[in-house]
């Protein structure tokens, strides 16, 4: 049988931080071949994209591009994104938005600021001259 997460921490006082990062650390055992393989790239092409982002944006990538993500546990971003703010890749905003994902009721989800994020850059369009080398009508 499976040992419960302990009701207090080490000093005897409930800690809702305490029973946080005891879920996390199971949460990783866990999954961890899941998360190296699949949420970690992830949320790297997710914060290279965008400047902004929730955890429902990686969500809705992992489901677009890897089989079998839709049946993984939603609480396991927690251990995802912990190695994120780790690695330098995210950081807090102190906002959060409504989740769009049904099966979280639209509660609130942070929203996270990428460090490494890639800013699109915009390719000069073609000399005017190649482009009007067409017959423009009506002249």
């Amino acid at each position: 049988m499976e040992s419960q997460l302990p009701l207090c921490s080490p000093n005897g006082r409930v800690s809702g931080i305490f029973l946080r990062e005891e879920a996390i650390i199971r949460l990783e055992g866990k999954y961890s071949r899941w998360i190296a393989d699949k949420a970690l790239p992830a949320l790297l092409i997710t914060a290279q994209r965008f400047e902004f982002f929730t955890s429902d944006d990686v969500w809705v990538y992992m489901i677009e591009n890897f089989l079998g993500t839709e049946h993984i546990e939603k609480r396991v971003m927690g251990a995802v994104l912990k190695r994120a703010i780790k690695q330098a890749w995210v950081v807090s905003t102190g906002t959060f938005e409504q989740s769009c994902m049904s099966q979280c009721h639209a509660r609130p989800k942070q929203l996270w600021r990428s460090l490494i994020y890639v800013k699109p850059v915009l390719l000069p369009l073609a000399d005017e001259k190649q482009v009007c080398e067409t017959p423009v009508f009506g002249r």
